[in-house]
């Protein structure tokens, strides 16, 4: 299957866009139980490092999990900085994953490596939510702002946010059967339907069609139409 990158799409042409997705944000503590990020077994670099799509090892540990969306393996490091983000979370399952972290009894900034897994796992089981994936605490404060009163009430950013309106994305539709190298610890899968790949300032990242049809809009805050860009 054809591996592609963002050198091989032509962004000339790419549809500016804005998200409109609530999201769970999760703080990764710097727990001591934290596993060696490499690739794993079963994949094509089994026990390498895990690098970012620049080639970068994206840290020595932390915690290794997989977007069920996408079908990759993402990696956070458990170096105090960086976040796990739930993708579509809405009001009531915030209430939920919110009472999930009280029965924890740990604060959401310092949960261990053990609750955190615990967390990720209630809420897929529960609630279906598996699209997600790493990013960073600096990205959470300059690109996100916070759904309800909770946010900000912690020292790192957390809890139900959403993308900031001003932030313009880039978007262009790729066809498939493909697979996109893009910062996930292993290349997104695009299915043979396709799907579309997102340019966050110089960062890229494969979007499930269906996924950015229902979270991203135009600017006038119009809805995307798929047909478009066929």
């Amino acid at each position: 299957m054809i591996l592609l990158s963002a050198d091989d799409l032509d962004f000339s042409t790419a549809r500016p866009v804005i998200s409109a997705a609530q999201k769970f944000v999760i703080p990764v503590a710097a727990f001591a139980d934290a596993v060696p990020l490499l690739y794993p077994a079963g994949t094509e670099k089994a026990g390498q490092p895990i690098t970012d799509w620049g080639g970068q090892p994206v840290g020595d540990k932390g915690i290794i999990f997989f977007n069920e969306i996408d079908r990759c393996y993402q990696a956070a490091p458990a170096d105090g900085r960086s976040v796990i983000i739930i993708n579509e979370v809405t009001a009531g399952q915030v209430q939920a994953l919110r009472e999930f972290i009280a029965r924890l009894e740990e604060p959401i900034e310092h949960l261990c490596k053990r609750s955190l897994e615990s967390l990720l796992a209630y809420a897929g089981r529960e609630f279906g939510l598996v699209d997600l994936y790493n990013s960073t605490d600096d990205f959470v404060r300059a690109k996100m702002i916070p759904m309800d009163a909770a946010g900000g009430t912690t020292a790192r950013p957390s809890g139900w946010m959403r993308r900031d309106d001003r932030d313009i994305c880039h978007t262009v539709f790729v066809k498939g059967p493909a697979r996109f190298h893009g910062p996930a610890a292993t290349p997104q899968e695009i299915p043979p339907c396709g799907a579309f790949v997102v340019q966050q300032g110089a960062s890229y990242r494969m979007v499930a069609a269906a996924v950015l049809l229902r979270t991203y809009m135009n600017l006038d805050a119009s809805p995307l139409d798929l047909s478009e860009f066929l």
